[in-house]
């Protein structure tokens, strides 16, 4: 009796899920990812030599695949919704410009802000980071990194402000290479060093490790 009366309960709950209508068949709402962004990469820096460094701007095109690979890896870690495609020159949703001036007050060597008509931008001054002892392509991709996490400099977790580079920005990888545990500058075989970033559970306080690419942190919140 038991039996029957199953049956008849499943018989009853077919189509349950769609409203009891006349089909069977279930339709499951997948939320679409964001459309991948694009970011530019203008080039309005001449070539500078400088404390014993040389700056070439033609090194900017060997860096566009490193950039894009290690932007495949930030939206890995951080979801379909932060997809960004990088190509030099054109126009983009976003842009990174190698500039001789920044105009955004205090921006210093190199920063990511809004422009005046809404456009994310990130800027880097050669000159200023070759005087500061950084690596102007290494500042770019510090920057192409946030701009596709936060272009408007507002995305907040656990009220952070989300700049997934700043907490590790000591910490460097050669993208393409096997990562050497433990080792906070890698030995890069060629022109392929880009930095740290962190993982969303750096900003969760019981989030679980890894808190970043390296797995150098040991605990949410913490820096090198």
């Amino acid at each position: 009796m038991k039996a029957k009366y199953l049956v008849l309960l499943l018989g009853l709950c077919i189509g349950c899920g769609n409203g009891g209508g006349g089909s069977s068949t279930s339709t499951s709402i997948i939320p679409k990812e964001a459309p991948a962004k694009t970011i530019s990469v203008v080039d309005d820096s001449p070539a500078i030599v400088q404390n014993g460094f040389v700056f070439d701007p033609t090194r900017i095109s060997d860096m566009i695949p490193i950039w894009q690979s290690q932007l495949n890896e930030v939206a890995k870690a951080w979801g379909g919704n932060y997809k960004c495609n990088i190509h030099e020159g054109g126009t983009g949703d976003y842009q990174m410009i190698f500039t001789t001036t920044n105009s955004v007050s205090g921006c210093g060597p190199a920063c990511h802000t809004v422009s005046d008509n809404g456009q994310p931008v990130g800027l880097v001054n050669p000159s200023e980071g070759i005087a500061s002892g950084n690596d102007p392509l290494l500042e770019a991709a510090h920057e192409i990194d946030e701009l596709c996490v936060d272009p408007t400099v507002d995305h907040t977790i656990e009220n952070k402000l989300v700049e997934i580079v700043d907490p590790v920005v000591c910490w460097t990888y050669c993208e393409g290479q096997e990562i050497v545990p433990g080792k906070p500058e890698q030995d890069c075989t060629g022109d392929n060093r880009v930095p740290d970033f962190v993982f969303p559970s750096y900003y969760d306080p019981n989030g679980k490790p890894p808190y970043d690419f390296m797995n150098l942190l040991t605990k949410p919140g913490s820096h090198c």
